[in-house]
């Protein structure tokens, strides 16, 4: 038997040890079990990629998203009648598509308080109709200003799966359940906080816009010998500047230029086969701006009266969008005004047309008279025809109104290089033919072998063209004491120039500083945060549950001491009574 002090020992030992550790683990194993019950592991926040509506000032006009700060909570349409007024709405950019009313009700700043669009990962498997309306929906945000700050992001797993968690938490908010079952949906629903941060968008300073000039001389006295012009710019434009690759426009026109440099270089390089023409390559920025960088580039010539190179302009080919997208297997030259019979921009009309028939390409004339009255010139050729010099653009579209020239589905992929080789050919053959007085009824080809056109170059030129989004803010020159340093693009393309052609120059277009034409604003690309928050009634909900279960377990405590006590003096009592009969 126990003696009394060995028992004693015994309870005092478990008052003290066993039982402190046993209740400590009643606190803890269900907070364990808790953690360990969650199926997955959320993360805290996300860095995401995002690019920012466009934004800029044009001929005093505002244009596009006007804010770029944001620290929102997320909400999809769905709860659209309630107030957004500070909430984020994520939306699919085909939910937009197929809801056009639905973009004008979330510009508004009494609907939302920010927009973020998902942008599917590939643009090209739209059907028809579907692209079509979401050309006259970039329209709409292009021409539109934006109070509220409006982003792009490109879908991505990780952004589905935060849509489909708000989606979801928005639902169970309009289900026909009751009242419990939507408090439960309310405590376990995720909801997130979406937080762009930084300074607020701001214009940028010293706006410079560049331009690239090469040259082909003429056999003999470069000054005494006529000048023909090709020039295409190179920027790009859509309602989101960090996704404007400009695929077609104008892409493809930097491409048929370079090709064409490439070409002529080999034709000029033969004292055979020198024409008697000095051959000017232009690759202008600002095009999406009324063409400033032409423009610029244009008053440098005229008005240097040592500069000959309009002095006796043939004609000036603009080359813009020729990669045939809409698949009409026609070719327009666009003029201001109908060249005159035995002009020499006629004459090459009709070349473009004999080389056209076999090729089985419509060419065709397209007159349009300039109107100053419009914030943005039509083509390009217009800033010549302004200044009385003969210009004319070719391209495959038959209208400056189209969508397509300011749109982010305007990528390589949706470019069929046989038929821009095949448009180049037609140009390059027809220009080849001009130069050298090529009879129309002669039906030889000029261009073969080394001089043919080369699909290979054209494909790897357009790829490298579309690697990289080339909206005009995004390809700005930097300006260092007195030296000019050119954006990594334009550097290139001013190597490949220089490959090809001689006397390459660089020309800047500076804006007024008092009243400047354009304006753009940084910032088009940043990062977007997304963090992982529970709703107030979780909080809420967490309290009562650990007040509850530390009551519980205060009570349980309690009786637990009261039986143990209980039990004690019991002991007591009879190891006492056996104490004494021994």
């Amino acid at each position: 038997m126990f003696a009394y002090s060995e028992a004693e020992h015994i309870l005092n030992s478990s008052q003290s040890t066993s039982l402190p550790a046993f209740f400590a683990m009643l606190t803890i194993i269900p907070i364990l079990i808790a953690i360990s019950s969650a199926p997955m592991a959320v993360k805290a926040s996300q860095e995401l990629t995002v690019y920012r509506m466009q934004e800029y000032d044009f001929q005093s006009s505002t244009h596009g998203c006007r804010n770029s700060i944001m620290n929102l909570e997320a909400r999809t349409p769905q709860l659209l009648s309630q107030s957004f007024a500070r909430k984020c709405v994520i939306v699919k950019l085909m939910h937009l598509v197929e809801n056009r009313d639905l973009l004008d009700e979330l510009f508004s700043e009494t609907v939302a308080g920010g927009l973020l669009i998902l942008i599917p990962a590939n643009l090209k498997q739209l059907t028809e109709e579907q692209e079509a309306n979401l050309l006259l929906m970039e329209k709409t945000i292009i021409s539109e200003t934006v109070q509220i700050p409006v982003y792009f992001a490109t879908e991505t797993k990780e952004l589905l799966q935060i849509y489909d968690e708000v989606e979801q938490s928005g639902y169970t908010k309009h289900e026909n359940v009751s009242g419990s079952e939507k408090l439960f949906n309310a405590v376990v629903a995720n909801g997130y906080q979406i937080v762009v941060s930084g300074s607020q968008a701001a214009a940028i300073p010293n706006t410079i816009i560049s331009s690239l000039e090469g040259k082909l001389v003429a056999k003999g006295l470069e000054d005494q010998s006529p000048t023909i012009a090709i020039t295409a710019y190179y920027d790009s434009s859509s309602s989101v500047p960090g996704l404007s690759f400009g695929g077609d426009s104008n892409g493809s026109g930097v491409v048929a230029l370079l090709e064409l440099s490439r070409i002529l270089s080999k034709i000029y390089s033969n004292q055979k086969t020198h024409p008697p023409f000095n051959v000017v390559f232009l690759l202008s920025g600002g095009g999406k701006y009324s063409y400033l960088g032409t423009k610029k580039w244009i008053e440098d010539h005229l008005d240097n009266s040592e500069s000959g190179v309009l002095s006796d302009l043939v004609f000036s080919i603009c080359l813009e969008a020729l990669a045939d997208v809409e698949g009409t297997n026609s070719l327009y030259m666009h003029v201001s005004k109908p060249p005159k019979e035995n002009t020499p921009a006629f004459n090459f009309f009709q070349q473009l047309q004999k080389v056209g028939k076999k090729y089985k390409v419509n060419v065709t004339m397209v007159h349009k008279k300039i109107n100053l009255a419009d914030e943005n010139l039509a083509w390009e050729h217009e800033r010549f025809s302004i200044r009385r010099l003969p210009a004319f653009t070719l391209s495959t579209l038959n209208s400056h109104k189209s969508l397509r020239r300011s749109s982010i589905t305007d990528t390589y992929e949706k470019i069929n290089t046989k038929k821009l080789t095949r448009n180049i050919n037609l140009i390059a053959e027809a220009f080849s033919r001009q130069m050298f007085d090529v009879e129309e009824k002669v039906n030889s080809q000029i261009l073969h072998s080394e001089l043919a056109v080369s699909e290979s170059f054209i494909s790897s030129s357009l790829k490298f063209v579309t690697s990289i989004p080339r909206a005009q803010q995004l390809l700005l020159t930097t300006e260092r004491a007195s030296s000019y340093q050119l954006p990594t693009f334009l550097s290139t393309l001013q190597v490949m120039l220089k490959r090809y052609l001689k006397e390459v120059s660089v020309y800047h277009y500076k804006p007024d500083k008092r009243e400047p034409e354009v304006v753009f604003y940084e910032p088009t690309v940043t990062k977007m945060n997304a963090y992982n928050i529970k709703p107030a009634i979780f909080d809420l909900f967490l309290s009562v549950v650990i007040v509850t279960y530390f009551g519980l377990l205060y009570v349980c405590l309690i009786v637990s001491y009261q039986l143990i006590c209980n039990a004690s003096q019991h002991f007591y009592c009879r190891t006492s009574i056996t104490y004494n009969h021994l």
